[in-house]
């Protein structure tokens, strides 16, 4: 009523004072329920798009794969990615004028539960300005994904389990798969099952039974039979267009099958070639296997050596316990059947990462190039779900993976590994150089400078407070979240270091 008496006072046409009344009603009472109403996930930091989860909820998703204490310290950053053509460099930081760490607040199991819907009281505020990082987008390449023909030779159970992995990189492409599932005598039945596992998650996967038939009396280990019989596997799946034939271990991860296809095409396939990487460690190098192409990184053999393999292949099968093994097999095989023997190719890039106990100084140095990694699911070498660290190459392409990046507050953040704080400052670290964090059992610290050069010091959890990266997910939209667990003490070894209680959680979303 007051409305329509200042309206008339105006002497407006009763049409057009019918319409100002309605849009002044909506705007008024449109506000009223929005201050009234407002959800927590709709204040400064969280834009709907950025809102579906809660700090409860989204650590209530994470338990289901790691387990979290009924209090710990939660922060979260988003960050919107931009291409750039500026081509970046893993060995340089990417200098960032702004901060990362975002404001953490402790969550508990109580406040979790007692809140509305899960909802926790967090005041998003200085979460809210997104961080912008820029990113040099994949380069499309005329790359023919049928000429690699990859063959492995593992267990039946081992498989099932790399299937997360090898998804990654292996899915929806035109290269196709052959295992030699090395106990396939007693998993006959679960080897169609497993097969069509893989299939199903666009893996063009061939299983086939154990290559590896020990003659009566034979005594040898027989690992080094088993590895040896991909060989037979490979051709005997050998197709025209098939031009390259990979050995790779179960745990060998190629961040871009693309690249690597990118540098094979660089040799002529139709002559003997052998080419792979070399291990990290002098020792293993110049005395106890030395040199040769180290499977995990990836071997890669041309068409005319797999016929020069398959021709002599009984007689480059070890005969008796204590020959040479696995990969120096292969090696022994091409340097006796070939004339002039075929050397190795070492293909820079191609990373067997033979780093024990915690590699974190080797990924936080800047991976260049990166072509494969390996050992990255073993208790004895290192732990860090690589397949899940790379998903942000979906976001920002594979250049940003393992990209870092230097901020203003003294952190790093090595991208999908490690988030570093610095307390007493970064200025002072030297991050051209490799922090000694592996191999803290060495005799011999000099064993590394042939391929990292000299090391730093491992620096202690006072002077380095880290988040490693132990979980991600790609959502629906696109967006990869990425969640960094910072945990008690101060283990040399990551075997350790994952059991060590959780005491903080922090999320990055990345957007595009």
């Amino acid at each position: 009523m007051v409305l329509s008496k200042v309206l008339d006072g105006l002497r407006l046409p009763r049409p057009l004072i019918a319409v100002v009344s309605a849009v002044l009603l909506v705007l008024f009472f449109g506000g009223f329920w929005t201050t009234q109403h407002e959800s927590i996930l709709s204040r400064p930091g969280f834009a709907p798009s950025d809102s579906r989860l809660s700090p409860c909820a989204s650590t209530t998703e994470l338990k289901a794969h790691i387990s979290l204490p009924d209090s710990f310290q939660y922060g979260r950053r988003i960050v919107r990615s931009r291409a750039t053509k500026k081509s970046t460099n893993r060995k340089d930081l990417e200098r960032q004028k702004g901060s990362l760490m975002p404001q953490f607040v402790t969550l508990s199991e109580e406040q979790c539960s007692s809140s509305d819907e899960g909802v926790f009281p967090y005041d998003a505020s200085k979460d809210g300005r997104e961080i912008v990082l820029d990113f040099f987008p994949n380069v499309p390449l005329e790359i023919d994904q049928s000429v690699l023909l990859v063959g492995a030779s593992t267990s039946l159970d081992r498989l099932e389990q790399a299937l997360a992995q090898l998804k990654q990189w292996l899915g929806n492409t035109k290269t196709s798969l052959v295992v030699n599932v090395a106990d396939s005598d007693e998993r006959q039945r679960d080897m169609s099952r497993v097969q069509s596992l893989y299939r199903t998650a666009g893996i063009d996967a061939t299983l086939l039974p154990n290559a590896d038939r020990p003659k009566q009396g034979e005594e040898t280990d027989r690992h080094g039979h088993r590895h040896f019989s991909v060989v037979k596997q490979l051709h005997s799946q050998r197709k025209s267009h098939h031009k390259w034939f990979a050995v790779v271990d179960d745990d060998t991860f190629f961040p871009s099958l693309a690249a690597v296809l990118a540098e094979l095409k660089k040799y002529d396939s139709s002559q003997p070639y052998y080419i792979g990487g070399l291990t990290e460690d002098w020792h293993a190098l110049s005395g106890k296997y030395g040199y040769m192409a180290y499977g995990g990184a990836g071997m890669f053999l041309s068409g005319p050596l797999l016929d020069t393999l398959v021709k002599n292949f009984d007689q480059c099968l070890p005969k008796h316990k204590g020959d040479i093994q696995g990969d120096m097999v292969f090696r022994d095989c091409i340097y006796r059947h070939t004339s002039p023997p075929v050397q190795l190719t070492a293909l820079p890039g191609l990373h067997q990462v033979d780093f024990r106990g915690d590699a974190s100084g080797w990924y936080e140095a800047g991976v260049e190039p990166l072509l494969s990694l390996h050992h990255w699911s073993s208790v004895w070498w290192y732990l860090y779900p690589v397949h899940l660290g790379s998903l942000v190459s979906h976001v920002c392409g594979t250049q940003c993976f393992l990209q870092r990046y230097r901020f203003a507050d003294d952190v790093v953040l090595t991208n999908g590994y490690s988030v570093a704080q610095y307390p007493d400052g970064a200025d002072n670290v030297d991050f051209g150089r490799v922090e000694a964090t592996f191999m803290h059992d060495t005799k011999d610290r000099e064993q590394w400078d042939f391929s990292l050069g000299k090391l730093r010091p491992r620096m202690s959890a006072d002077e380095k407070i880290t988040w490693r990266l132990e979980h991600a997910i790609e959502e629906k939209d696109g967006t990869v979240r990425q969640f960094y667990i910072r945990r008690a003490g101060d283990e040399a070894f990551d075997s350790g270091r994952v059991k060590q209680k959780v005491v903080g959680v922090f999320e990055i979303e990345w957007k595009t």
